[in-house]
């Protein structure tokens, strides 16, 4: 995969495959968003928490996403690795609101639900 921004259709695309990634909103617990991960003509939700590491000026020097929630269809639930690792690299692309380039380091990561 080759994850790019397309800045005009504001989303982070694989032109390839056709698959892509779109913010969403905001929601009520800063720097959570969310987001939909467009994957074979189904859409699969998602929220991510964006952690920003700063230097000794305080400027943002690396960006780190943690997402969780993915609303995966039943039927795909058997390739759902491949859509994470999919998530994580359209992410990683993505970096901090279509900006990625400002940054030395993104990272993405898919947090597990936690079973009590």
């Amino acid at each position: 995969m080759a994850f790019e921004n397309d800045y005009p259709n504001r989303q982070t695309i694989d032109r390839e495959s056709g698959t892509y990634l779109k913010f969403k909103q905001g929601v009520n617990q800063p720097n959570v968003y969310e987001f939909s991960f467009h994957f074979e003509d189904q859409q699969i939700d998602f929220y991510a928490e964006e952690t920003p590491e700063y230097d000794a000026n305080n400027q943002v020097t690396s960006q780190h996403w943690t997402f969780f929630q993915l609303d995966i269809p039943t039927h795909l639930e058997d390739r759902k690795s491949e859509i994470v690792e999919m998530i994580s690299e359209a992410m990683e692309v993505y970096g901090s609101h279509y900006n990625n380039e400002q940054y030395r380091s993104v990272t993405a990561v898919f947090k597990p639900p936690q079973i009590p």
